[in-house]
């Protein structure tokens, strides 16, 4: 009973410090148009590039994909290098599956690969599809 009378206090306090003469500003809207929505995804889904200011912070992400890439490869070919992170997209899972999508990079042979690598609650990564092409 006492916690009803506790709650009854305080909502006539809080009634009484609101101001008596509040109106609405007819020139405030929440309501935009689709031109000023911003893009995003769809809850659980994949979202839009990263903005390219903020590619740097997929190249571990990128790394995992290129070490997983070397150990499938045949050493004699050649180790590949991290060239540019070129794209980057992520997903909410049980931790964050990133989309990445790199420049693998061996003498004078720069390939493009896109990889997923899922960013595990414990902060390791695990690399679950990794695809390349030649680019030039």
């Amino acid at each position: 009973m006492t916690a009803g009378i506790r709650g009854g206090v305080l909502l006539a306090f809080l009634c009484a410090s609101l101001p008596l003469d509040t109106r609405a500003d007819p020139a405030f809207t929440t309501e935009r148009t689709l031109e000023e929505v911003p893009p995003s995804s769809m809850p659980g889904g994949v979202s839009a590039p990263v903005e390219e200011s903020h590619l740097p912070l997929y190249r571990a992400h990128a790394l995992a994909a290129l070490d997983a890439l070397n150990r499938a490869r045949d050493e004699r070919e050649g180790v590949y290098e991290l060239g540019d992170v070129l794209e980057a997209r992520t997903q909410v899972v049980a931790g964050l599956m990133v989309h990445v999508k790199y420049e693998a990079v061996r003498g004078s042979e720069t390939t493009v690969c896109a990889a997923k690598v899922w960013q595990k609650l414990d902060g390791t990564h695990q690399v679950t599809s990794n695809t390349c092409e030649e680019r030039r």
